[in-house]
C-alpha cells in the first residue's frame, strides 16, 4: 500500500519544531548502536534559512537490509517504545535528505523526500572494499520561513536539549559501561558585526550526566504503579543563577517533561534539580509525534500527585532552606485567605506555585458549596458543613478589598 507522505506529515506532526529533526536523527543513530555521532549545522548567513543544511554522521550498524525495510514502511516497529513515523519530521523542514550508509562491505545510498516509496526506486546498493561502518544523512533545501529561535541551531542549546531528552537512555548506557560521544558544530558563512552568533562547537559525553540517586516510590495503593521508582539529582552550583528544574516521566527511554508538577518559585537560587519518574505503565504512552502524553486523565492526575509528594519529601530533606521558605508561604496564605484554612494541600505548598495552591483550595471550597446548595435536605453532617461554609463565606466577604 502506498502512503501519501505529505498527508502523513500533516497527520502525525501538527505542531513540530526544528529540534525534533535533531532528536529523531540522534534516536535513529542510537537505535543503530552508534557510539559516535557528528552533527554539522551550516548556514550561509543568519536570516537566510533557505541555506540551512544539516549533516549527521554516525558509526552505527547502518541501513542493513532489515533496517532499510523498516525505514521504507511507516508504522512498522519492533515494540511499543518505537512509533515508526519520526523520520517524517525531516520532511517538514527539508525537501531533500541524502542518505549514504556503509555496512558489511556494502554501500547503500538513496534520497528521502516526499516522493520516496517502499519499492526502493531510487536506492542503490553496491559492494565496496571499505570495512568501516558509517552512515551519513545530508539535509538540504530547507523550507523554513524563519528560525523561531537561534537556540534551534546553537550547539550549547542543542546539547542541553539532547541531554534532557535522552537522560533516561544515557543513564542506562552509563550503568552498562557504554561510551557515547555526540559532537555538534555550527558553521556560519557570514557573520555581521552586530551579531554575536558565529562558529561554535559542543560535545556531549556521558560524563555530562548528573549523578542520579534512585528511590522507590510507595505507590502500592495503586496496583499498576507497583514498579515505580524515582531517579533524581539535586546539585548546588557555584553561580547564583535562577533555579533549573526538570520534572519528567521516563517514556520509551526518553524524558517527557511535565511542567506543572512543581514550581521553581520557592527553590533557592543556584540549584539544579532533575526528577525522573519511571514505571512500566508509561511505556508507549505518547502519540506518534511524541508531543502528547496518552495516559488517561485520571491516571495522569494520580501520577502527578504521587510525583509531587515524593519530590516534596526529597527537597525538604536535601535543601534545608526550602522547608523554612515553605513555612513562610503557609503562614502568608493562612493570613491572606483564612476562609480557606483546611482546604490547602499542605504537602504541596511550596512545591506548586502560590497561585496554584490558592486555585486548588478555592476549587475545593466551591465544590463543597455546590454540594451543600444542591442537597435536597440537610442531615446533621451537612448542616454542620453548611454552617462552616457560611462562616467561611462571611470571612471571605469581610476580607475582600473594597
Amino acid at each position: 500500500m502506498q502512503v501519501n507522505i505529505k498527508q502523513a506529515i500533516r497527520l502525525f506532526f501538527s505542531n513540530p519544531s526544528l529540534d525534533m529533526v535533531f532528536i529523531e536523527a540522534i534516536a535513529n543513530s542510537l537505535d543503530a548502536d552508534a557510539s559516535k555521532i557528528n552533527i554539522c549545522i551550516s548556514i550561509e548567513e543568519l536570516g537566510k534559512q533557505e541555506t540551512l543544511r544539516i549533516t549527521v554522521q554516525d558509526n552505527g550498524v547502518g541501513f542493513t537490509e532489515e533496517r532499510y525495510a523498516k525505514f521504507c514502511k511507516l508504522l512498522q516497529v519492533e515494540d511499543s517504545t518505537h512509533k515508526g513515523v519520526g523520520r517524517l519530521v525531516y520532511l517538514y523542514y527539508f525537501d531533500t535528505i541524502e542518505v549514504s550508509s556503509i555496512f558489511d562491505k556494502q554501500h547503500r545510498s538513496f534520497l528521502y523526500n516526499t516522493s520516496f516509496d517502499e519499492n526502493n526506486s531510487n536506492m542503490v546498493l553496491e559492494p565496496i572494499a571499505q570495512q568501516e561502518q558509517r552512515t551519513i544523512l545530508n539535509f538540504s533545501n530547507c523550507t523554513l520561513k524563519r528560525l523561531s529561535s537561534y537556540n534551534s541551531i546553537l550547539p550549547d542549546a542543542l546539547k542541553r536539549m539532547v541531554l534532557e531528552e535522552f537522560l533516561p537512555r544515557f543513564y542506562v548506557y552509563k550503568e552498562e559501561g557504554k561510551e557515547i560521544e555526540i559532537n555538534i558544530e555550527l558553521k556560519v558563512g557570514k557573520v555581521k558585526k552586530n551579531q554575536f552568533i558565529g562558529n561554535r562547537k559542543a560535545t556531549i559525553s556521558l560524563n555530562d550526566l548528573p549523578v542520579l540517586k534512585i528511590e522507590d516510590v510507595n505507590a502500592s495503593q495503586i496496583r499498576m504503579f507497583e514498579d515505580m521508582t524515582l531517579q533524581y539529582s539535586i546539585e548546588k552550583k557555584d553561580n547564583y543563577a535562577s533555579p533549573f528544574v526538570i520534572t519528567a516521566l521516563c517514556v520509551d527511554n526518553r524524558a517527557y517533561k511535565l511542567s506543572d508538577v512543581i514550581s521553581s518559585d520557592n527553590i533557592p537560587y543556584g540549584y539544579e534539580l532533575v526528577f525522573l519518574l519511571k514505571s512500566s505503565i508509561f511505556n508507549g504512552q505518547v502519540d506518534p509525534s511524541r508531543q502528547t502524553l496518552t495516559l488517561r486523565d485520571e491516571i495522569l492526575k494520580s501520577v502527578k500527585k504521587i510525583f509531587r509528594t515524593k519530590i516534596a519529601n526529597i527537597i525538604q530533606r536535601e535543601i534545608p532552606s526550602f522547608k523554612e521558605s515553605n513555612e513562610k508561604t503557609k503562614l502568608s496564605l493562612s493570613k491572606s485567605y483564612p476562609h480557606l484554612l483546611g482546604y490547602f494541600e499542605d504537602e504541596e505548598i511550596g512545591i506548586v506555585s502560590r497561585s496554584k495552591s490558592l486555585e486548588i483550595a478555592q476549587q475545593k471550597f466551591l465544590r463543597d458549596q455546590k454540594t451543600v446548595l444542591e442537597a435536597e435536605y440537610l442531615d446533621e453532617e451537612k448542616y454542620d458543613k453548611a454552617m462552616d461554609l457560611s462562616s467561611r463565606s462571611l470571612a471571605e466577604y469581610i476580607l475582600e478589598p473594597v
